[in-house]
């Protein structure tokens, strides 16, 4: 697994091999849904660090 894991990044070190990504310049203000999942996502992990909080009692 180690040789295979070693062999993997090696080759991806090489430049021939590199893969080239053309990124799209981010957009300065996030979309509105974004900001609502965010929202959702902080009050998820709000929820779940209360509930263990809660167990560790």
């Amino acid at each position: 697994m180690r040789k295979t894991l070693g062999f993997i990044l090696a080759t991806t070190a090489f430049p021939a091999f590199a893969v080239t990504i053309t990124a799209v310049a981010p957009s300065p203000i996030p979309e509105p849904g974004a900001l609502s999942l965010m929202g959702i996502g902080a009050v998820a992990g709000l929820v779940v660090l209360a509930k263990k909080r809660e167990n560790k009692k």
